[in-house]
């Protein structure tokens, strides 16, 4: 499973998470095998969507990085139904790290994001 992470900074699994998922400057793509618990694959892509003046949403960004779910602080109810409706997993972020999230995400302790909910 390919997960993303809205990160503040491009250090991998060590970067803190950003409390603004289409704000945020980049995103960890992290590949996980869920049945293995391990991850299989790091990479950190910066935000060229519009919000950073270029084109497209982040949702659009991420899809087109074949990501099955995201796992966030805070999701405006728009972008939340818009990954919905493209068929991505959204997971409330408990952590401060990239790596913090990813291990709840691993044992299994992150709760789906049923609502949107934006910090700001």
């Amino acid at each position: 499973m390919k997960i993303a992470i809205p990160v503040e900074e491009p250090s991998g699994l060590d970067a803190p998470v950003s409390m603004h998922f289409g704000r945020a400057p980049f995103y960890a793509i992290v590949e996980v095998d869920l049945k293995a618990g391990r991850v299989l694959d790091v990479k950190v892509i910066e935000n060229v969507s519009k919000h950073f003046g270029g084109g497209g949403t982040p949702a659009e960004l991420l899809v087109g990085e074949r990501v099955e779910a995201i796992v966030v602080h805070g999701l405006g109810a728009k972008a939340l139904a818009l990954f919905q409706r493209l068929g991505v997993k959204a997971y409330r972020a408990e952590g401060a790290s990239a790596r913090e999230v990813v291990e709840r995400l691993l044992a299994g302790e992150l709760k789906p994001l049923s609502e949107g909910w934006c910090p700001e």
